[in-house]
């Protein structure tokens, strides 16, 4: 071989022992970044995971809260359900007291009415009875020539 294809050999043997190290080097470089990237990732899926936990753990508390309402809000719909129950019994109670009551008061005036009316009828008939019992003495008066 000649000097000059020997020369060109080492060249390229140089050439490619810089190529080798670059190529280590580069290797080494994304390899720090891939792991740099890997860590990073890794935290942000750690914290996220975190946060998701954190939010699972705060929805769990109010739906318990929202169930200690939901539950506080049905008794106290029961509650006024009684409340209301109690209040038409004793509405109903009263009224029917009142009805009769009313009803009582009416019976009571109705005969005190008809009492009236019988007393009524009485002083009439005793008011025609008197003036049949003039006419009577009259005529007997005339009968009789007194005056």
């Amino acid at each position: 071989m000649a000097d000059d294809t020997k020369l060109i050999l080492r060249e390229l043997e140089k050439i490619n022992q810089r190529m080798g190290d670059m190529h280590g080097d580069l290797d080494g470089k994304i390899n720090a970044i891939h792991d740099n990237l890997n860590g990073k990732i890794d935290a942000i899926h750690d914290d996220l995971n975190g946060k998701i936990i954190d939010l699972n753990g705060k929805i769990i508390d109010l739906n318990d809260k929202m169930d200690a309402i939901h539950d506080d809000l049905n008794d106290k719909i029961i509650d006024l359900q009684k409340a209301n129950t109690k209040i038409q019994v004793l509405i109903e109670t009263e009224i029917i007291k009142m009805i009769d009551l009313i009803g009582n008061g009416h019976d009571f005036l109705q005969m005190r009415v008809n009492e009236a009316l019988k007393m009524e009828e009485k002083w009439e008939g005793m008011g025609l009875e008197q003036i049949m019992q003039r006419i009577e003495l009259n005529k007997l008066k005339d009968h009789l020539g007194i005056a």
